[in-house]
């Protein structure tokens, strides 16, 4: 069970941010979402790598201190961006009886095996030089808030899905993946990125 934060993590703005640090090579970030009949076989995983440079510092402190993130999918209709999809990662807090985030060598790991924060289960935060600097997020299960499919597309994707990891100190992370997919139907996204 996770313990709430005292610090909410505000909800995805209205429309993606701006300057956000992206993967330096084409390719270098995928996205896979899974819409089962099943809920609790739903899935996401998000990994951004070779990104642009980022320090340790840039992260904060979502281990002692009130650094929390969001995840937020952007799915553009006609060119109009809207956020379809938001996962949070409080700071601190306990997941299974031990502390979901851990500080690392090179950054932070969150873990939480009982899916409490709408179905993340692992956010990998890695610091590095340019073209060093990873993230990896896995969701999964009932909490996973799925997009409801519409034309038997999961997103829209007219012109782009974009993928932003926020957090509360306003350091962002971004993917886009432009049309066409390499598959989005009404069970499966799944593309790299711009």
């Amino acid at each position: 069970m996770t313990v709430a934060s005292p610090t909410p993590t505000p909800a995805c703005d209205t429309v993606p941010l701006l300057d956000c640090r992206k993967p330096v090579a084409s390719g270098a970030a995928s996205l896979q979402v899974k819409n089962n009949v099943l809920d609790s076989k739903d899935a996401l995983t998000w990994n951004w790598t070779e990104g642009e440079a980022t320090t340790l510092a840039d992260f904060g402190d979502p281990v002692n201190g009130s650094t929390s993130y969001r995840l937020c999918v952007y799915d553009e209709s006609a060119g109009v961006p809207s956020a379809v999809m938001t996962l949070t990662a409080p700071p601190g807090g306990t997941c299974a009886g031990k502390p979901c985030w851990a500080a690392k060598k090179t950054g932070f790991l969150y873990k939480d095996k009982g899916l409490a924060n709408d179905g993340l289960m692992q956010l990998q935060l890695t610091s590095g030089a340019a073209g060093k600097a990873k993230i990896v997020l896995k969701a999964k299960g009932e909490r996973l808030p799925i997009p409801i499919p519409d034309a038997a597309r999961l997103f829209a994707q007219d012109t782009a899905v974009i993928v932003q990891l926020v957090n509360s100190s306003g350091r962002c992370w971004e993917a886009d993946f432009s049309e066409p997919a390499k598959k989005n139907d009404a069970t499966q996204f799944n593309d790299k990125s711009d």
